[in-house]
């Protein structure tokens, strides 16, 4: 049977693509993030190209099916970028001297980067050895790092236990000869950096049916607590149970006895933190004037016809840029369409995100380093599965896997803000142009008191 292969730019400082073997049981495609083996570790990778059979890379001089390493697992449910992205990212890696791989690290957020662990666990030869020490005839040592595994445990820990004192052990070499032996088996187990935030729910085990009925209510008449937590749920329907705490206290006991009566259910899912909790939505003007009028209107032309457009909207503070700013976006948002909004600095993320809560609720997401890595992943993982028609945030915010992207906005163009100085040294405001033009779609950059360049390039036409 043909085996596929595919070029993998590793997370790794190094220039170049790394060809793996794709396993038939893995769906692998541009723009798959994968994990792979290199050297002795495993590394985040992401599929650049995939080849169909081994004789469309057998050019490569002294390169044998045999020593290709495969593909171990991929780590999304589908591919995070296109071939067009893949366009975009590679001359960001080109024009800013950057490995590929590094470069392509910037679509998802840092902490949801998985890492692998390495556990011993012990085998049921082990087991029997551990039964009856006496018959073994091992190295001294093999049973004290035997003994400290029993099931399954991590290898670091097994190393801090016998790394001080008398007790003090060659573990990485004990634990190779028990592997050699059969006493052991080590796995690598895969852990994220951050965890998704699950939420318990509550609600009527029979919703159809009256709670509040004779023959359930006087069986509680001693337990207030359990009567008021069924009328709650009778009055709000499902419910998290944060939300019953918060209305009647310590309620965790009640509702336990009500699940073991068959009066309730409980369920656990995941819920999002939303790092837009607390901005209070702003209404903007909804009448523009004659040069706002114009603006939107040449704008919204570029997004209804496609193709790549780009416009600076030159005007003082308080001239209405936010205006022109939600009409177009309203534009794309009805189209189907979804936008990218950029800002120079974190904390300027809050004023268009109090405008677009009003216009687009539960429709905007927010990408900048100052959330907590929770909400992080949370945003990133709302705009992969397509619940946010607008991103908001600052140069990270690019990188942003938004699909049907038709609209890139860059506020205050002219600040040095939008210059990377750290990692990839990439400009925000110039990598937006180049991303607008290989996808094809409009950017307008704002700014009351334009960059010279962009003023020279708008004049130019």
């Amino acid at each position: 049977m043909k085996h596929r292969f595919a070029d993998v730019a590793v997370e790794l400082p190094l220039d170049g693509t790394f060809l793996y073997s794709i396993p038939d049981c893995l769906s692998v495609a541009v723009g798959s993030r994968v994990l792979v083996p290199f050297a002795r570790r495993r590394v985040t990778g992401y599929v650049v190209a995939v080849h169909t059979s081994f004789e469309a890379v057998a050019h490569v001089e002294g390169l044998k099916e045999t020593s290709v390493k495969a593909v171990l697992d991929t780590l999304d449910s589908a591919p995070l970028f296109g071939a067009k992205r893949l366009k975009f990212y590679r001359w960001l890696s080109s024009y800013y001297f950057a490995p590929l791989g590094i470069v392509l690290s910037l679509i998802h957020p840092p902490d949801a980067s998985l890492k692998s662990f390495r556990y011993v666990v012990i085998t049921d030869k082990g087991a029997s050895v551990l039964g009856a020490p006496e018959k073994y005839a091992g190295v001294k040592g093999d049973l004290e790092v035997l003994g400290a595994v029993k099931k399954s445990v991590k290898l670091t820990t097994v190393e801090r236990k016998f790394s001080k004192g008398k007790e003090r052990l060659p573990v990485n070499s004990i634990v190779a000869r028990l592997f050699k032996a059969g006493l052991l088996t080590v796995e690598a187990k895969l852990k994220s950096g951050v965890a998704t935030k699950v939420e318990s729910f509550v609600e009527l085990a029979q919703p159809n049916n009256a709670v509040d009925t004779d023959d359930v209510m006087s069986g509680l008449t001693r337990a207030p607590l359990q009567a008021r937590i069924l009328s709650y749920l009778g009055l709000h329907g499902r419910s998290p149970v944060t939300a019953i705490r918060a209305e009647h206290g310590g309620v965790d006991g009640a509702i336990k006895s009500l699940e073991k009566k068959g009066l309730v259910a409980l369920s656990k899912e995941r819920v999002y933190r939303d790092p837009s909790k607390g901005i209070r939505p702003k209404a903007a003007a909804h009448t523009p004037n004659k040069e706002q009028a114009a603006a939107i209107g040449r704008i919204n032309d570029s997004i209804r016809s496609g193709g790549f457009s780009s416009f600076l909207l030159y005007g003082v503070t308080g001239s209405g840029k936010t205006l022109v700013y939600l009409k177009a976006l309203e534009v794309v948002v009805k189209s189907g369409g979804r936008a990218i909004f950029l800002v120079p600095e974190t904390a300027l993320a809050q004023w268009p995100v109090a405008y677009l809560a009003e216009k687009f609720p539960n429709r905007v997401a927010v990408v900048h380093s100052a959330l907590s890595a929770g909400e992080r992943l949370d945003e990133w993982q709302r705009i992969v599965d397509g619940e946010a028609d607008i991103v908001v945030g600052a140069r990270s915010a690019l990188f942003a896997p938004v699909k049907n992207l038709k609209l890139i906005i860059v506020d205050e163009e002219h600040e040095g803000a939008y210059k990377q100085e750290e990692g990839v040294k990439y400009h925000g405001r110039d990598s937006a142009l180049m991303l607008a033009k290989t996808l094809g779609v409009t950017v307008v950059l704002g700014s009351a008191t334009p960059s010279v360049e962009t003023f020279y390039n708008a004049g130019a036409g």
